[in-house]
């Protein structure tokens, strides 16, 4: 097993204290509550617009198309502003202004089609097909400006903290989001129209208005009270605009293998949450109808409160793993590394999603939910602390580079052996080869956090192109079937299907996890 040491002294970044990593992650509330009210209460919403599922399901490839080209070209773009309020910070708030006015747009698109006929004098046309065409319209365009958002969170998390403190920083966003996953899910169990009836008539304003609210909120404390270090342009970073999709390219082929390594899994990981993310509401709701035949189906606030609470359930697991796991990694436990607790959660993933052809009641459902929250907490925190402690070994040695004319004096030689593909050795064999063999890691170009958190996020978004495909595949086969007159049976088999593509997904992503460098933070042992 490959393992590089670095000394915790390592690096020239000034540590944070707790607050201020908190304020630095705070950004995240916003974005995983967005991301929440989109992902759970999406589908039912826009099948409550009379959308075919299978279109529904088509209607999602907002998600990776928008992730494609906004999350690379957003890191590479703020990779090089030379802003005096950061790198990251004025993309945050550009977009957050879009954020808000988009998601808006969706919650209201039935009062915007209404409009629209009226001013135009169509009354006799169906508001229906015009609230479908404003919704679909504008929840891509929330998709594309949210990931614009999150790859500058996501690399201002990056930036910030040394190298040591990355593991620590990644976990607390990691909190954070499972945090405010159970807060949103709590406000989606409750009957907002009777509490907030002011904020919209329909359960689904009601989360749009407090996600608009919470996301300004979350966007500003980090914005305000986080400090950048003003980009200094340097000759080697001096490339034209023109060649930047040359070089976003560039980098995707040429990823040290460290980093590589982490995006296999992630590939594979999220070609199994996805179908999780998209359907787990709808899976719980379609159940729910089933067993409760005096209910009307075509009440979807109603099923969609059942899932909430399921997700509930879900999320207060993810808090508690998010909490005590890190804490176990950190403390030098044997055997218990990121690597380690990653295959772990993945192999809980995969188990678990397989086995909901077994379930067909509500309450196996939420056990079934109530397990995942393991393996999210995992999934939103290992692979970007691991990431991050890559990322920072690049940079501080990076920054030497151009401030002393020799290499500089930490070495990370089992990075090195691992970036040339050779096999494990000792340390001291290792570092003994860095200055001869001109460590490549070290001296690779591109390793902004931007641009490679930008590549990290293809690997996340390309699998959700082909569960978009699948999933549409699987509805209407589902329906050629079994027919039209057991629509709510078709939902919960073709969801079925999916969840169990997505075990397998996961067990192919446990296996890649085995090949994963760890980075062991603290002084080198001696021999």
């Amino acid at each position: 097993m490959l393992i590089a040491t670095v000394p915790e002294s390592a690096g020239s970044k000034p540590a944070l204290s707790p607050l201020r990593l908190f304020l630095l992650t705070f950004c995240m509330v916003g974005i995983q509550f967005t991301w929440t009210v989109e992902l759970s209460y999406g589908t039912p919403y826009l099948l409550s617009l009379e959308l075919s599922k299978e279109t529904t399901a088509l209607v999602w490839l907002a998600g990776p198309m928008s992730g494609l080209l906004m999350q690379p070209l957003i890191g590479v773009l703020s990779d090089r502003t030379t802003s005096r309020f950061g790198r990251r910070r004025p993309y945050i708030a550009i977009g957050s202004v879009l954020v808000c006015c988009s998601l808006l747009g969706v919650a209201f698109a039935r009062d915007i089609a209404a409009f629209m006929i009226n001013i135009l004098g169509k009354e006799a046309e169906d508001p229906l097909h015009y609230a479908r065409i404003i919704a679909i319209v504008l929840l891509w365009i929330l998709d594309f400006v949210l990931n614009a958002v999150q790859a500058s969170c996501r690399a201002l998390i990056v930036d910030v903290p040394p190298v040591w403190q990355q593991d620590a920083a990644n976990a607390m966003a990691s909190s954070m989001s499972n945090i405010t996953m159970v807060f949103t899910y709590i406000v989606g169990f409750l009957d907002l129209t009777a509490y907030l009836p002011v904020a919209g008539d329909s359960q689904f304003k009601v989360l749009c208005v407090i996600a608009i609210f919470v996301f300004l909120v979350a966007q500003s404390v980090t914005c305000l009270s986080i400090t950048e270090e003003v980009y200094d342009v340097i000759e080697a970073d001096s490339t034209s605009w023109q060649d930047t999709a040359r070089q976003v390219l560039h980098s995707f082929k040429s990823l040290p293998r460290p980093i590589q390594l982490v995006c296999n899994v992630i590939f594979f990981a999220w070609m199994g949450w996805f179908p999780f993310l998209f359907y787990s509401t709808t899976w719980v709701s379609s159940i729910y109808f089933q067993t409760h035949p005096d209910k009307d189906s075509s009440d979807w606030a109603s099923g969609a409160r059942a899932g909430s609470f399921a997700l509930l359930c879900y999320a207060i697991v993810a808090v508690i793993s998010g909490i005590l796991l890190p804490a176990l990694t950190t403390h030098s436990i044997r055997n218990v590394t990121l690597k380690n607790v990653w295959t772990f959660s993945l192999l809980v993933f995969s188990i678990t999603m397989i086995s909901t052809c077994f379930v067909s009641t509500v309450s196996g459902a939420t056990v079934i939910l109530s397990l995942l929250g393991l393996s999210w907490a995992c999934i939103m925190w290992i692979p970007f602390a691991l990431i991050g402690e890559y990322l920072n070994i690049y940079n501080d040695s990076h920054r030497a580079t151009y401030q002393e004319p020799i290499l500089p004096k930490v070495t990370y030689g089992a990075l090195h052996r691992a970036r040339i593909g050779e096999g494990s050795g000792s340390l001291d064999d290792m570092e003994a080869n860095d200055v001869s063999r001109n460590n490549d890691w070290l001296l690779c170009s591109q390793c902004e956090s931007g641009m490679v958190l930008g590549i990290l996020n293809m690997y996340v978004v390309f699998p959700q192109f082909v569960v978009a495909i699948i999933a549409s595949a699987i509805f209407y086969f589902v329906d050629l079937g079994v027919g039209d007159n057991l629509e709510d049976n078709t939902t919960y088999k073709g969801i079925s299907i999916l969840l169990q593509f997505s075990g397998i997904m996961a067990l192919v992503a446990t296996g890649l996890s085995r090949y994963v460098i760890d980075v062991e933070i603290g002084p080198k042992k001696s021999t």
